[in-house]
Parts: structure tokens; sequence; C-alpha cells
């Protein structure tokens, strides 16, 4: 009979441990997957913010390069009506009728 307790003891105070055990394990687990989860959300988060600026700084560069070509534009017209200016003085301006 002592024997026999003492076996049922035995085996509650092993199935006890290996439950907590088990459950210890599990908690790790756990724990290191929400730790990752979160590592994961931070990593989407910066993501996010670096494409923000991406486009940010895309839009900017297409603004620069609009006001550029507009200010190159303006001076070839520029470059244009002096040259024109000039090849009219050459030739002693533009003739007029009176003359």
């Amino acid at each position: 009979m002592y024997a026999r307790g003492e076996m049922h003891r035995l085996t509650k105070e092993l199935d006890e441990e290996a439950n907590a055990r088990e459950k210890a394990e599990l908690d790790v687990t756990q724990r290191k997957e929400e730790q990752r989860n979160a590592e994961d959300q931070e990593m989407r988060d910066r993501i996010q913010v670096l494409e923000a600026q991406m486009k940010e700084l895309n839009a900017q560069r297409a603004t620069v390069a609009r006001n550029g070509a507009s200010q190159h534009s303006k001076g070839q017209l520029a470059e244009t009506a002096q040259g024109e200016r000039a090849t009219h003085s050459d030739m002693g301006g533009p003739k007029s009728p009176m003359s």
C-alpha cells in the first residue's frame, strides 16, 4: 500500500514538473514570437516612413527639374532674342519703309 501511494505521488510530481517545463517553454516561445512581431511592426513602420520620405524627395526632385527646365528654356529664349537683335544690328537694323 505504501509503495503504491509513493509511486502515485512520484508520478504526480513528475507530471507537474513536465507540465511546468512545458508551460515555461511555451512562455519563452510566446515571448520570442511577441518580440518578433514587435520588431516586424517596427520595421514596417520604418519602411512606411522611408517610403513617405522617398515620395517627398521625388516630388521635390520633380519640382526642381521642372523649375530647372523652365529656367533653361527661359535662358534659351533670352539667348535667342539677343542673337536676333545682334543679327538685326549687324545688318543695320530692320529697314524702315521711310529710309
